[in-house]
């Protein structure tokens, strides 16, 4: 009769055998050190001394992670242990005075031990009267049975502070600049100034949850629309 103890002794080596091989495949390939760092704009402007911070992780358009942490006193975050890839991209965003500032995408490397993203900052004014547009070009191509539509705008800030809104969303996501596209687009694209994650899309268009910064800046998107006519080019 072969023993009830043994029995037991092959079960468990089994599943520590098959826990053992779990681990193996779920483990991360190399890690970073990820240091979210940020410059205040405004002269003697408030402290960032606790300010969250939020970093997103992508690997293509997938979200595959999301890290959050708080500033020093130095204005850093530092997060540990951060994937890397060739594939990986992260996005880190800062909440100050209630509004948000974004760092520009960066590319997780294997080869990288360290890595800092900038966030520039400034006190935030909610007088939007400060913004205006100083240009706005469109570009205009066909392509099979939909029209490409390019977007040239200039955004101008004219104050020392981050224009932000007090108007949300139904998420409590402040509504900063808003625009109306035509209906039916599609396959939206940004090459300037707008940040993948800051952006809420509706049927009319989109509008930014990023506060505007002082200065020029360039707008530049893209979308195509289908072709119901064959008189138009």
């Amino acid at each position: 009769m072969f023993p009830l103890r043994h029995f037991f002794i092959i079960i468990l080596a089994a599943a520590l055998t098959g826990i053992g091989s779990a681990k193996n495949e779920t483990a991360p390939a190399s890690s970073t050190v990820l240091v979210v760092k940020v410059t205040d704009g405004t002269a003697k402007g408030c402290s960032v001394l606790g300010d969250p911070v939020i970093v997103k992780i992508y690997e293509h358009k997938e979200l595959k992670k999301t890290l959050r942490g708080r500033l020093d006193a130095d204005g850093r975050a530092v997060f540990d242990n951060v994937p890397t890839s060739d594939c990986l991209t992260a996005f880190a965003s800062v909440t100050h005075e209630n509004m948000r500032f974004d760092a520009r995408s960066v590319t997780l490397k294997p080869a990288q031990k360290r890595i800092t993203t900038n966030i520039r900052i400034f006190d935030v004014s909610y007088d939007k009267s400060k913004l205006s547009v100083g240009a706005l070009h469109f570009v205009i191509k066909r392509r099979d049975a939909s029209l490409m539509v390019t977007e040239y705008m200039q955004l101008i800030n004219t104050s020392g502070m981050a224009v932000g809104s007090k108007k949300k969303d139904s998420k409590g996501r402040a509504v900063v600049l808003e625009l109306m596209l035509p209906r039916g687009f599609r396959k939206f694209e940004s090459s300037s100034y707008f940040t993948r994650d800051a952006l809420c899309f509706t049927k009319e268009g989109f509008y930014d949850t990023a506060v505007v910064p002082p200065g020029r800046h360039q707008l530049i998107f893209s979308y195509t629309l289908n072709i119901n006519s064959e008189t138009m080019d």
